[in-house]
């Protein structure tokens, strides 16, 4: 079983490494994850980042996956 996450950070508190501060925490804590994202969004390259890969493709949605 794969859990999936699903975060948001208010827009003034973005770029400040909230959003890096709790993917860390999660993935030290469960590892193995997936999401959804809009492929617009900037968030796609800090998922990138962090051990995220693109799994599948619908329209402007992206399911991200972490092995873990």
């Amino acid at each position: 079983m794969t859990p999936e996450l699903s975060i948001a950070v208010r827009a003034a508190h973005r770029g400040r490494g909230v959003g890096t501060t709790l993917l860390r925490e999660l993935i030290d804590d469960i590892g193995r994850m997936c999401l959804s994202v809009d492929v617009r969004s900037p968030a796609m390259r800090l998922y990138a980042r962090l051990g995220f890969a693109e799994v599948c493709r619908k329209g402007f949605t992206a399911t991200m996956l972490r092995a873990g």
